[in-house]
């Protein structure tokens, strides 16, 4: 029996009356293919793409839905980034000292670190999206609270549920997009999708940061309630996301639905069942881009998180143009870098965007003024720009769909994962060292993460060429 997994879980599906062409001799019944929510694929080889036949072989880009996921990721984003250059200045008014901005910005982090490989599986055997709007929900609930959070350990419980929330957001939308972009314009795709990223980042810190007023006597409550009101539009938008339906033998539907331990082996008089069909919570496949995002990360996470105070400290006015030319950059970038990756392969885009985010990492740490900033901000985009993207659409490159959730619960783990080491663990420079510690140690672990791609493609070639 076929069974047809959808956007809203899993169903029998039916097998509708091919045969009026069979008998008509249009199609050899040997190779009669049968429309079962997606069109069914016989040759196992080709499993991994079942549910690409409505959606992914052609090569159409913008559909409705891929449009309805860019639009609401937008929305979640915007009201995300604007909380990126506040939330340091909101808990530092709460503790009252720098010390703990890293500590509780990091937790945050590492809650979803933490879920998000068991989100993933679960958004493999459940579907995406249900799974993506609950957190969507625990998102606005924490960011509604903040307002009303006074005491130092309410903050920080309050960060760990925002947390939970947010360790399904970007691996859902990850997962989405990947179901909805084409195999052959992969790269292309994710840079496109990662643009609804890019623009809230050009607009929302900015955004943000005028609805906090002034860093001396800051204003929060519009600020909170503007975030949960952008992330509630982006549940209706995502809620109206048609995805492709996934069909899985009989088999492998009992595996997915009642297996009560993910790692529990095949049965043994079920030889249908292999060792590459186990449902495990990392994707392998996904490691060794997710382990480079990891290190580009570490300097990203000290980057937003003290490039505030920083610029503040050396009294540099006009914080919100660093992040506005730094998204620019990334905007400008990220598609030029994803149709690279399609026609050219990894190393033409990562070589050089490593090597531009190392870059602007020295200069902000050598930053005095407004201009030597905005520079910082354009070399750090071009590299981040680059580089994110790219990274993505290689931790799903060789994955198959039913894994798809799983491989962008591993890369996206790794993400913030990185930005929680670098938040917590560079901000311990900060005492001891001052700010531009944090960016000369952001700049040589850059330079570690390009090492690591090239050892990778010397030695491994896990990495895909193109």
């Amino acid at each position: 029996m076929i069974y047809n997994r959808d956007r809203d879980g899993i169903t029998p599906g039916k097998t509708l009356m091919p045969l009026l062409t069979v008998l008509a001799g249009k199609v050899n019944p040997c190779n009669c293919i049968y429309e079962v929510g997606a069109r069914r694929m016989n040759d196992k080889d080709n499993a991994e793409h079942r549910d690409d036949a409505m959606y992914r072989t052609q090569s159409r880009l913008w559909t409705r839905d891929f449009i309805l996921l860019c639009v609401g990721v937008f929305a979640i984003y915007t009201g995300f980034q604007m909380q990126m250059p506040t939330l340091p200045v909101y808990i530092e008014t709460r503790s009252g000292s720098p010390g703990w901005v890293g500590l509780i910005t990091g937790l945050f982090v590492f809650t979803a670190v933490l879920i998000r490989p068991w989100l993933g599986v679960q958004m493999d055997r459940h579907g995406r999206k249900g799974i993506f709007i609950l957190g969507l929900l625990i998102f606005v609930l924490a960011t509604i609270s903040y307002h009303e959070v006074h005491r130092l350990w309410v903050l920080i419980l309050l960060r760990l549920f925002h947390g939970l929330g947010w360790g399904a957001i970007p691996a859902g939308g990850g997962a989405m997009a990947t179901d909805l972009i084409p195999i052959k314009r992969r790269g292309e795709g994710m840079g496109y999708y990662g643009l609804a990223t890019t623009l809230a980042m050009a607009m929302a810190p900015a955004l943000g940061l005028w609805l906090m007023g002034s860093t001396h006597h800051p204003h929060f409550f519009f600020l909170f309630m503007t975030s949960a009101t952008l992330s509630l539009i982006a549940m209706v938008l995502i809620s109206l996301v048609r995805l492709p339906a996934q069909e899985i033998t009989s088999t492998r539907f009992k595996e997915l639905t009642s297996a009560p331990d993910v790692f529990a082996p095949p049965q043994p008089d079920d030889s249908r069942v292999t060792d590459k069909d186990k449902v495990h919570w990392i994707e392998p496949a996904a490691l060794p881009a997710s382990w480079i995002i990891l290190l580009v990360n570490v300097g990203f996470g000290g980057m937003t998180t003290f490039v505030t105070l920083w610029a503040a400290q050396r009294h540099i006015p006009l914080i919100a143009l660093y992040f506005l030319v730094f998204s620019g950059a990334v905007l400008i970038f990220r598609p030029i870098a994803g149709m690279l990756f399609d026609r050219k392969g990894p190393e033409l885009v990562l070589v050089p965007g490593l090597l531009m985010l190392t870059a602007g990492m020295a200069v902000l740490a050598v930053a005095t003024n407004l201009s030597s900033l905005l520079l910082a901000g354009v070399l750090a985009g071009i590299g981040f720009g680059s580089t994110q993207p790219t990274l993505q659409a290689i931790a799903v490159q060789k994955v198959s769909a039913q894994r798809r959730g799983a491989a962008n619960a591993t890369f996206y783990s790794a993400f913030d994962l990185g930005i929680g080491i670098g938040s917590m663990g560079l901000g311990l420079l900060v005492t001891p060292w001052g700010y531009p510690a944090v960016y000369w140690a952001s700049a040589g672990i850059s330079l570690v993460a390009l090492v690591a791609f090239l050892w990778n493609q010397q030695h491994s070639r896990v990495l895909p060429d193109a």
